[in-house]
């Protein structure tokens, strides 16, 4: 809202997105990719793919599945160990992500996207 309590046009929103991605330093990113990489990272914390998809206001999880759930590596490794268990390998246990890594890889998703 503004100071008017009117809605901020997108306009207004993304002439600050722009300057705050120059002042931090970070490349130009569509504002729409931020979608794409907040449904991949709400994913891969374990949120439930029809929670993503309300949060998103879509009105099907398909699309939130084939469209803003990007698989990458950690979804990768997470079936790799999901299947080396199932076979009776076992594997090496491995500690959360660090709150610094787990940014790292959100503004990794938000460049790819």
């Amino acid at each position: 809202m503004d100071e008017f309590g009117a809605p901020v046009s997108f306009a207004i929103l993304q002439k600050h997105y722009k300057r705050a991605l120059q002042k931090a330093g970070l490349p130009e990113v569509r504002f729409h990719d931020l979608r794409h990489s907040v449904a991949t990272y709400l994913l891969e914390l374990g949120t439930p793919i029809e929670e993503v998809s309300a949060w998103l206001g879509h009105s099907s999880i398909t699309t939130t599945a084939k469209i803003y759930a990007h698989i990458n590596m950690r979804f990768r490794m997470n079936a790799a160990s999901s299947l080396d268990k199932l076979m009776g390998f076992e594997a090496a246990e491995q500690s959360p992500p660090s709150i610094e890594s787990a940014l790292q890889s959100l503004f990794e998703l938000t460049l790819s996207a």
